[in-house]
């Protein structure tokens, strides 16, 4: 159909249908298409998206990362104390929804500072203040949406993916390091991107061994994370989290270095959960994830044998291996 076709049918449909229509043809998007041209922000808030995309497109320049500077950081403590959220005097009602447009501007905005050493290490901090606020609004209320990233329509990897290239690409160090782990740790989805941009056996141990250094850090810092009967206090239950991403990260790192056994092994005595049975999950998670079936089936087999119960999903994963050599098709989560 042409344009002027389809607004003339769509005429005749009842308000319902036209409903049906949009969820029909938004399940048949890909994923990819939605962020690329903002459909969620479109469904969002019609008019702003409209408006914005009527303005005449701006031809981007190197922005000054100083001039930047006090605009994000004022954006960013508005968007804390929930300015862009609840009714204040500070953002208007009306413009408290274009939150969205503002932070992907920004961080286009920060893609386009120059590669001057200390204009690039300012912008890198300030787009990591950016996606630590994004991170922050996936568990609490600071904007009308439980999925910030989804709403800005950059993906959550994608912001961390540039947060570690400018981390890692200008010159590799200690230090550097270990920022970019710290910040690999904070994700939600902690894929692999840190582990793939360290391409030698050389970085690849030094990145262990800050991971072990990190984890010590922690654990002196706050004791009780060295423990598994640890309080079910929110912010002790967070540092222990923290202390298994750290754990994690390091198993990858060990996994990538084709040391299997070492890597489980240090999976098993380091990553701690008060049931066993989650961290048997996690672990054969991972083991699923880079596609080892028969180390699979060793670990489910001997956690059998020491005890535990695995829930339902391993049990019929179990069985399939079993009975075709191979993980079943179907994705597995927590």
């Amino acid at each position: 159909m042409k344009l002027d076709e389809v607004r003339s049918r769509i005429k005749e449909y009842e308000p319902a249908e036209l409903r049906e229509i949009i969820v029909q043809i938004y399940k048949a998007i890909p994923k990819k298409i939605i962020e690329e041209k903002g459909i969620d922000a479109m469904i969002e808030d019609i008019k702003a998206a409209v408006a914005l995309k009527k303005r005449p497109k701006i031809e981007y320049k190197p922005v000054n990362v100083n001039d930047l500077e006090p605009r994000i950081d004022r954006f960013v403590d508005y968007a804390y104390k929930q300015y862009y959220f609840a009714p204040n005097s500070y953002v208007h009602k009306k413009d408290r929804p274009k939150w969205r447009f503002i932070v992907k501007k920004y961080i286009n905005d920060l893609m386009t500072v120059s590669d001057e050493a200390e204009d690039n290490h300012k912008a890198g901090l300030l787009l990591e203040k950016l996606y630590k606020m994004l991170l922050y609004a996936c568990k609490y209320y600071i904007f009308s949406t439980d999925d910030p990233f989804r709403s800005v329509g950059i993906a959550e990897e994608q912001i961390l993916d540039m947060i570690l290239e400018r981390k890692l690409e200008k010159g590799l160090t200690r230090d550097s390091l270990s920022q970019a782990i710290r910040i690999t740790a904070e994700s939600r989805h902690n894929n692999g991107l840190l582990t793939a941009r360290l391409k030698t056996p050389e970085l690849r141990e030094m990145a262990f061994e800050e991971c072990l250094r990190l984890k010590r850090e922690l654990e002196a810092k706050h004791p009780l994370t060295k423990t598994k009967g640890y309080s079910l206090d929110f912010s002790k239950y967070e540092l222990m989290e923290k202390r298994n991403d750290f754990v994690d990260i390091a198993f990858r790192i060990r996994m990538d270095l084709f040391e299997y056994d070492e890597a489980i092994e240090f999976f098993k005595k380091n990553y701690l959960k008060t049931d066993p049975e989650i961290t048997l999950f996690y672990l054969l998670e991972h083991l699923h994830r880079y596609d080892m079936s028969e180390l699979w089936m060793r670990e489910y087999e001997s956690a059998v044998k020491n005890g535990i119960e695995p829930r339902g999903n391993l049990v019929d994963i179990y069985s399939a291996i079993k009975t075709e050599g191979k993980f079943p098709e179907s994705n597995w989560r927590l």
